[in-house]
C-alpha cells in the first residue's frame, strides 16, 4: 500500500518499492501483489512522463533563440 502511494508522491521511490513488496509477496506467499504491481506501473510511468517532460524543456530551452546586448560603449 505504501508502494503505491509513493508512486504518485515520489515515482521513482514507489517504483522501487513496488519491486520490493513484489519480492516479499513472493517469499512469504502473502496477498498484494496487485498492488505491489500497480505500484510499479504507476511509479515507471509517472517517471517516464518526467523524463519526456525534461527532455521537452531542455529542448524547448535550447531552440529558444538568444538575446545579445551591445557591450561596446
Amino acid at each position: 500500500m505504501i508502494a503505491l502511494v509513493a508512486a504518485f508522491v515520489a515515482p521513482i521511490v514507489g517504483f522501487v518499492l513496488g519491486f520490493v513488496a513484489m519480492s516479499q509477496t513472493r517469499k512469504r506467499g502473502e496477498g498484494g501483489r496487485g498492488l505491489a504491481l500497480a505500484a510499479v506501473i504507476v511509479g515507471g510511468v509517472i517517471t517516464l512522463l518526467y523524463v519526456v517532460l525534461v527532455i521537452a524543456l531542455v529542448a524547448v530551452a535550447a531552440s529558444a533563440p538568444t538575446v545579445e546586448y551591445p557591450t561596446g560603449y
